[in-house]
């Protein structure tokens, strides 16, 4: 799996081809982006790790983005600490077959998708 990272500074979402991650003993320990685009301090962003899998037009699916399925739910992609596994609605994401998601959007930007009776 490509380890990459895409970013939300509050306002928009940072192309991941933008975003460099140095990891110290396997943690995040500071994002950085290219200076002559984006100037950010520690803090002001959240990073949303590349799940390794793909949706069925072949996006790329993040954490915290928003997948429909094939009955048309709405779901997040999250990662599970417990089970040490991204997630949607408690199951592997891993378990679905990524023909039959469709990236909608993502938490940021498109949290109204994930309330109840939408």
């Amino acid at each position: 799996m490509i380890l990459k990272f895409r970013a939300w500074n509050g306002k928009e979402m940072i192309d991941p081809n933008l975003v460099v991650v140095y990891l110290t003993a396997g943690f995040v320990e500071k994002p950085s982006f290219d200076l002559n685009r984006i100037n950010l301090e520690d803090g002001e962003v959240e990073l949303m790790q590349f799940t390794g899998l793909t949706d069925k037009n072949a996006n790329d699916i993040y954490v915290d983005d928003i997948v429909q399925d094939k009955e048309k739910s709405y779901m997040r992609v999250i990662w599970d600490d417990r089970r040490l596994c991204y997630t949607i609605e408690g199951e592997n994401l891993g378990d679905y077959d990524s023909c039959d998601l469709e990236i909608i959007g993502n938490i940021h930007q498109h949290s109204h998708l994930l309330d109840k009776g939408e």
